[in-house]
């Protein structure tokens, strides 16, 4: 009995001592179960002690660096929610039109996962800075047209009484910029939310995504009409970001996009040539698709994604946003000369350096600058044009 206990306590301070080798010395870069970087600890200082970022740096950094971690996390999170939607199943068909829990999300219409609407009272200091910061760019780079767009989402309105959160007006109330400069993708009601975003997954759908594109192009003065999709195909079933959050990959959707006939482009992806961005024609040439997500076929929060069409006379647009532009990137760029999509998250991580805002737009030649997000955009001071 002493030899077996003993044993697995050595078994134990091996792996012990291996999660924490691998942590200071050999840490992974990407949390592939959460779609994140994964934490690493962070360099000792006196202040980073004093004020504990340090030792909670250590905390996250084990969290995430323990081998087999994620994948204990993935079993838990869909054992959990797995008995949770047996057991919540027979009651799910009368609750229609009412919030149900699920884990940290909530089930609405029996399948759709959604976020519980946010507080705007506790939104307002965040959007007050994000204003004040970019009023100053505005006023710095005068020279440039600015545009906003707000995408709302579930986060946005409460399905139970249609009362929306009202932080796009709040924010657009303290914005320097003309009326006419600034958009927004609105949800007023479930029936909208329901046809325009998946069921699993944060991120708008083919109709959605397509109705926003349109509406962007009268939004930016582009008097072009909007590119046609030949046909409307099914790639797939996926089970998505929400899903996976909750690990609910019981529920899993149809995922539909439209096909379109896009012009010849020259694609870059952080400064490297590429033969497109997404797969869109992967599966359109292949008939197939591996690993299917929003990310995977629209394209993925790249630091930087450039776009030329070779066409001179158009002009040059830069857009700033999160991954909701993602499925509109290559749209939007039919109608321009050159089209830079720049994710301020993942900017410096791929391009090895920080992003300056004054000098990508003179380098690069911009005429516009469009500002595209949803309610955590501009509220997450990574977002910040210029800090």
């Amino acid at each position: 009995m002493k030899f077996i206990r003993y044993s697995f306590i050595f078994i134990l301070l091996l792996v012990m001592l291996f999660s924490l080798g691998r942590t200071l010395f050999f840490p992974t870069d990407i949390n592939e179960y959460e779609n994140r970087y994964a934490e690493k600890i962070k360099t000792p200082t006196l202040d980073s002690i004093n004020n504990h970022i340090f030792q909670d740096s250590v905390e996250s950094a084990l969290a995430d660096q323990i081998p087999y971690a994620q994948n204990a996390k993935h079993l838990y999170n869909n054992s959990t929610s797995a008995y949770l939607y047996s057991v919540l199943s027979p009651i799910l068909c009368h609750t229609n039109g009412s919030y149900v829990p699920f884990n940290s999300l909530y089930l609405f219409d029996e399948e759709h996962l959604v976020f519980p609407p946010m507080n705007l009272e506790e939104l307002t200091p965040s959007l007050d800075k994000k204003a004040d910061s970019l009023n100053k760019t505005f006023k710095k780079h005068s020279d440039i047209e600015f545009f906003i767009y707000y995408i709302e989402k579930d986060t946005d309105i409460d399905f139970e009484t249609e009362k929306k959160l009202g932080a796009r007006e709040y924010l657009f109330d303290k914005i320097d910029l003309p009326k006419t400069n600034l958009g927004c993708y609105e949800i007023n009601d479930y029936d909208t939310f329901r046809r325009h975003f998946y069921k699993t997954d944060h991120h708008w759908n083919n109709k959605g995504s397509y109705a926003a594109y349109a509406d962007l192009l009268h939004f930016l003065s582009v008097l072009e009409a909007p590119l046609q999709p030949l046909d409307e195909v099914s790639i797939g079933y996926f089970s998505g970001a929400k899903a996976a959050t909750v690990g609910a990959t019981n529920l899993n959707e149809e995922f539909i996009a439209y096909k379109f006939d896009f012009p010849a482009m020259n694609v870059k992806i952080d400064g490297a040539p590429v033969v497109d961005y997404g797969q869109e024609d992967v599966f359109y040439t292949d008939g197939y698709f591996d690993a299917l997500s929003y990310g995977g076929f629209y394209g993925a929060d790249n630091g930087e994604v450039a776009i030329s069409t070779g066409k001179s006379e158009k002009e040059n647009i830069l857009l700033i946003g999160d991954s909701f532009d993602n499925a509109v990137i290559k749209l939007l760029a039919t109608h321009y000369n050159n089209t830079y999509a720049v994710d301020l998250r993942n900017y410096e991580h791929f391009n090895g350096q920080p992003f300056d805002f004054s000098a990508y737009i003179e380098k690069n030649e911009i005429d516009k600058v469009l500002i595209i997000g949803n309610i955590d955009y501009f509220v997450m001071d990574t977002f910040n044009l210029e800090n």
